[in-house]
């Protein structure tokens, strides 16, 4: 009887394990894993004995991983990215999974009980303003050209000018929003999965310290992003300058020294809907390869401020 007893319990745990292991696969679409370690690292890592108390040695971070699926679930640019998708939200491709085990009267790996305690509409309707307001400007001044000259047949040539210098002004403003300069305090790659308002054109300036484990595409030897890996997860990390012939070399010549390499890197969160970095600096902790600055931040600033020049120039010019 005992050993009947003892056989059961010993196929209950291997049914859990089962069932751990082939929902880590599901998890890695959430970047919150090392996929050569499934087990043992889902959403921050494996957890041991002592370090977190949400979740078993070796098994899920529930808690983390409803962390993560918030994005999904509540943002709207979630839902504005699925509608361009062929498949669901990773999220909701998992409470899907969640409801099926139930269904089959199995424990669901993770059932996603948050409740969202504010709306998130309002954030995306501002981020919309200011991914369009360079286009908004410029359309703004040929609209008052457009009218002016339709109704009176005296067309004010300077609004082409104004025009100019509004769609810098928005690309200024729109700079400004994207690259947030000040703080970039250390957070970790959970931390980040966990925010929920954060965007293509929202980020979070943030600094992490890991292990670059990789290029942004596997076996792409020109390839100039790179795959970091925390304690908590992986992070894909986006090195990117003006020209794009400057990150073919870059992946070309330079980015394999950095491989293994335990990193500081500083930039902006951002999610487009696959999270990422952007990088501003990246600096190898023993010094053993150069650090490395983004400059695309300050290029597309100074193009801004060019075109409010150009803008005021021509105005000025056709005022006289």
């Amino acid at each position: 009887m005992a050993a009947a007893e003892a056989e059961a319990k010993k196929d209950k745990e291997k049914a859990k394990e089962t069932r751990v292991t082939a929902g880590a696969g599901a998890w890695g679409a959430l970047n919150i894993f090392d996929r050569s370690s499934a087990v043992n690292l889902v959403m921050c890592s494996a957890s041991t004995p002592g370090t977190n108390a949400t979740a078993p040695a070796g098994g899920l971070d529930v808690e983390r991983a409803k962390g993560a699926m918030q994005w999904d679930m509540w943002n709207p640019w979630a839902t504005f990215y699925e509608l361009h998708s062929t498949h669901p939200r990773v999220a909701r491709r998992l409470n899907y999974l969640g409801d099926q085990a139930a269904a089959l009267g199995q424990e669901p790996a993770v059932v996603f009980d948050r409740t969202k305690s504010q709306s998130y509409w309002g954030m995306f309707f501002v981020d919309l303003l200011v991914m369009f307001l360079p286009f908004l400007g410029l359309f703004a001044g040929l609209g008052v050209f457009l009218y002016q000259g339709l109704t009176t047949w005296v067309w004010p040539w300077y609004w082409l000018g104004i025009a100019l210098g509004l769609a810098g002004l928005g690309s200024f403003i729109k700079t400004r929003f994207r690259y947030t300069r000040g703080l970039f305090p250390h957070l970790t790659v959970a931390a980040l999965l966990g925010h929920v308002k954060v965007s293509g054109v929202r980020p979070i300036p943030v600094t992490l310290t890991g292990t670059i484990i990789g290029k942004g595409v596997p076996g792409l030897i020109w390839s100039e992003d790179f795959v970091l890996r925390d304690s908590t997860g992986i992070l894909f990390l986006d090195y990117r300058q003006p020209l794009a012939l400057w990150d073919w070399l870059f992946g070309l010549l330079r980015a394999g020294q950095y491989q293994g390499k335990e990193v500081r890197v500083r930039g902006w969160f951002r999610r487009a809907p696959v999270p990422y970095l952007e990088l501003d600096h990246l600096e190898v902790i023993d010094g053993s390869a150069p650090s490395r600055r983004a400059y695309t931040s300050y290029f597309t600033l100074f193009g801004s401020i060019f075109l409010m020049a150009v803008g005021a120039a021509v105005t000025a010019f056709l005022l006289m």
